[in-house]
């Protein structure tokens, strides 16, 4: 597998894994930051609005992968990665590690 692949490969399980974390959390009461997450959830309820948001990123994950020959697509999916790491995933798994469930 290439350094790109495992890049693009990471991004997506980010976004599972962020989908699945949000998910827990918004069953467990916490509200959603992101207002775009927010109003699809409004628009269609949690597991749907997740979903659609989470399907949509990953199809812009897919496009950019496609891309790979570009001298940007290898630090963009690096940064994403270090971003969903940061900004979505560990936010949530503090939250969720530090309430009963």
């Amino acid at each position: 597998m290439g350094r790109l692949q495992a890049l693009f490969l990471a991004n997506i399980a980010l976004q599972l894994l962020d989908g699945w974390v949000t998910f827990t959390g918004v069953s467990r009461g916490f509200h959603e930051g992101n207002p775009l997450v927010a109003s699809a959830m409004s628009s269609v309820g949690p597991a749907w609005g997740i979903a659609a948001v989470k399907i949509a990123a990953m199809g812009l994950l897919f496009l950019v992968y496609r891309r790979r020959e570009h001298p940007y697509v290898e630090p963009g999916l690096i940064s994403l990665a270090v971003t969903y790491t940061l900004f979505a995933v560990v936010p949530w798994t503090v939250i969720l590690a530090n309430t009963s469930g």
